[in-house]
């Protein structure tokens, strides 16, 4: 797979040893960030790491059991989305994705795994494609959601990260469900995405991986108490000021006091795998931003509008 455009000045294309420079750059830029759930920073510590790591790539590219991609954005490397493995006898893949902090929100994961899926599937006959994530990674979690893919089971503390075993959610996506869920998987794609499957609803507009309502209260650990007794949900998140409840399959709630760095509260929370774009398709449309676009502390980029009946919309992707 040559080089492909993923839209918004960022590109795809194959990872090779002469770039083991600047992997190395861009790992000294995003390496705690990168390593919470991936050893790839312990993997890339100087520049002969950095080239052996390509140069293993290489070798399992030309025995077809494995690929390595980067993605560059304005020319500079700050991701990357691979098959750790691939065995095209069997039809089976794994794939994988990383992406320093600056380049968070902006959906390129999303656009450069869908891309090297649909290679995948049309061009090697590849029938399942595995992704593998810790539990608490909510970003890659949703990144296989958007995907289409289905969760398969948790394999339980199969990972040891930095000497500590972890759970593994294995999610997966099978060739007919692809091209079922992408509709131009056969005919080369989206032209919005410069030929990535998939399709977006509209001309821009970013994919929502959940819609979360939020209710003001005045004591939030009371709060808690009546809504776990009643619902039966679970606490998924505690900040001191907000708490989200879920309840194991996707639906959530969230308590907040005072938002922490917002002058309001919203109503609703959509978070979204662009949230740049969301952002600009606001700004064009002319709507009231009540707390400007924002890389907060706790790992969220977000902004709010007021609609027009009054109501605040949050809108935020993980980082």
């Amino acid at each position: 797979m040559q080089a492909t455009s993923l839209g918004d000045g960022a590109e795809l294309r194959p990872l090779e040893p002469r770039h083991a420079q600047e992997l190395l750059s861009h790992m000294d830029r995003g390496r705690d960030f990168i390593g919470r759930y991936v050893a790839l920073p312990d993997a890339v510590t100087d520049l002969t790491s950095a080239h052996a790591f390509l140069q293993r790539y290489e070798t399992k590219a030309a025995a077809d059991g494995g690929r390595l991609f980067g993605i560059w954005a304005d020319d500079t490397l700050v991701g990357g989305a691979l098959f750790p493995t691939m065995n095209v006898e069997q039809g089976t893949a794994e794939a994988g994705c990383w992406l320093e902090p600056s380049a968070v929100g902006r959906g390129l994961v999303t656009r450069a795994v869908r891309l090297i899926i649909e290679w995948a599937v049309e061009e090697r006959n590849v029938h399942r494609v595995e992704w593998r994530v810790s539990p608490a990674n909510e970003p890659s979690i949703a990144v296989a959601r958007r995907l289409g893919m289905t969760k398969d089971g948790v394999l339980r503390e199969s990972y040891l990260h930095r000497g500590v075993r972890h759970d593994t959610e294995v999610w997966s996506v099978l060739a007919p469900e692809w091209r079922a869920s992408t509709g131009a998987g056969a005919q080369g794609g989206d032209p919005e995405l410069g030929g990535a499957g998939g399709t977006l609803s509209r001309k821009g507009a970013p994919h929502i991986d959940r819609v979360v309502p939020d209710l003001s209260v005045s004591d939030l650990a009371a709060a808690v108490r009546q809504h776990t007794a009643v619902l039966g949900m679970d606490v998924l998140m505690d900040h001191g000021w907000i708490v989200t409840l879920g309840d194991g399959t996707g639906h959530q709630l969230s308590l907040m006091t005072t938002d922490a760095t917002a002058t309001v509260n919203p109503q609703v929370s959509v978070f979204v795998d662009d949230v740049h774009a969301a952002y600009r398709a606001a700004l064009e449309a002319n709507t009231e931003i009540v707390h400007p676009l924002t890389e907060e502390p706790w790992g969220v980029t977000r902004f709010f509008y007021r609609d027009s009946s009054g109501s605040v919309i949050n809108v935020g992707s993980h980082r």
